[in-house]
């Protein structure tokens, strides 16, 4: 139970980002520009900072598929330290050799 919820949670994370990706690249944009008028910038900073906390990138957590935990996830396989070694004892994945 307590898994499913940590993987919807990132799952949610993970479609704020997105949604809020295009405006927030176009706000940096702005910002970063010195063409632009400083009323402009000034805006453009103050819409960027008015954005969610959820929408940034580093709100984002590697989870493990099977249990949720947010440490210690390998990128390779979405799953964490002790499920893939449970695993790799069980010969369930390929190419993966454990020890004890």
């Amino acid at each position: 139970m307590k898994a499913s919820i940590a993987i919807r949670t990132e799952k949610l994370k993970r479609i704020y980002y997105i949604k809020a990706e295009l405006k927030r690249s176009i706000l940096k944009s702005l910002i970063l520009n010195n063409n632009t008028k400083n009323v402009n910038r000034l805006y453009a900073n103050i819409s960027l900072r008015s954005l969610p906390k959820r929408t940034a990138i580093a709100k984002q957590h590697k989870v493990c598929l099977l249990t949720g935990r947010q440490r210690g996830a390998y990128n390779k396989f979405n799953l964490s330290r002790h499920t893939l070694k449970k695993l790799g004892l069980e010969n369930r994945l390929q190419n993966i050799k454990t020890q004890s």
